[in-house]
């Protein structure tokens, strides 16, 4: 992001924030500004700072005056960007780098930002990542080849799955990945699970939430126009509904069809499992045959 203006020699300085805090709190984002401030000025003491427009203007006139390098992680609100850039008026030559599951954070910018979205792994890279993470170097050792290819498999390209399960393999024996990958498959790895599900418990509407678990559970790969009209009826307002999915990267659209990345299906699929482990009667939605089936048994139904 660049400006044109201020005609002071400026001094560099370069700032990474993360925005890992309770979003809502402003105290938390206080003390991301007295960071960042006492970063671009070089202070060795942070920034006193006694309320959020205070630190707006501080951090503006900081940025303002300092050509700066600034990388703001995992950002999540308008209020975050807000606080931590102002209104924009950054030094000629600036950079500010921005990670978030948020697309719609882009409409912030008042210029055209540069986008990049995070692509998944091929195969041959994904081998690699995962084998770097379960044997220290960029191949499977024997006699772990099949299990390595089925787990690959499983993690569809998603550099955090090939992480958390390639370090929690490391050193085991091949009865533990054995009986590990016929866990995952039944049940979602809960650190894997804990960070895909950010993005889906920060849907502000319940309705967008309901479309995400209609979708999660029933309706992956179908028409998107077909999911519209059925979906329309039980009022979750499907259009913007999508759209917000898509925002947050829980859904895409291919060839006019609705699609999940497969843990994102599962972690969605996992949401409704917890609302009752172990009585699958209890929940939201059955999809799975057998779980409809026992639950049909349990209420007198003939089969």
């Amino acid at each position: 992001m660049n400006s044109t203006h201020n005609p002071k020699l400026p001094s560099t300085s370069a700032a990474s924030m993360s925005s890992d805090f309770q979003q809502n709190q402003h105290n938390g984002l206080q003390h991301l500004q007295s960071q960042l401030l006492s970063t671009i000025l070089r202070s060795n003491k942070e920034e006193v700072i006694w309320n959020l427009d205070e630190g707006v203007v501080k951090v503006t006139n900081a940025l303002h005056n300092k050509k700066v390098l600034l990388v703001l992680d995992d950002v999540t609100t308008w209020q975050q960007l807000t606080a931590l850039l102002g209104p924009q008026q950054f030094y000629p030559g600036s950079k500010v780098i921005i990670t978030t599951r948020h697309k719609w954070l882009l409409t912030f910018f008042e210029v055209n930002p540069k986008v990049h979205a995070i692509e998944e792994l091929d195969p041959n890279d994904a081998y690699k990542q995962f084998s770097l993470y379960a044997f220290n170097r960029d191949h499977p050792i024997e006699p772990y080849t099949l299990q390595s290819e089925l787990i690959v498999h499983h993690c569809s390209g998603l550099p955090l799955a090939l992480k958390v399960l390639g370090s929690f393999l490391n050193g085991k024996t091949v009865d533990v990945w054995e009986d590990a990958m016929r866990k995952i498959e039944a049940i979602p790895n809960p650190k894997i699970q804990k960070l895909l599900q950010l993005s889906y418990d920060t849907l502000e509407e319940t309705s967008d939430k309901e479309l995400f678990l209609h979708i999660a559970c029933f309706f992956v790969g179908e028409d998107k126009a077909f999911i519209v009209k059925l979906l329309a009826e039980c009022n979750l307002y499907p259009i913007v509904g999508i759209q917000n999915l898509m925002d947050r990267s829980l859904l895409y659209i291919e060839n006019g069809r609705v699609m999940m990345h497969p843990l994102i299906k599962e972690m969605g699929q996992d949401v409704v499992r917890q609302e009752s482990p172990k009585d699958p009667g209890k929940r939201s939605r059955l999809w799975n045959h057998q779980d409809s089936l026992c639950v049909l048994k349990e209420n007198g139904v003939s089969i």
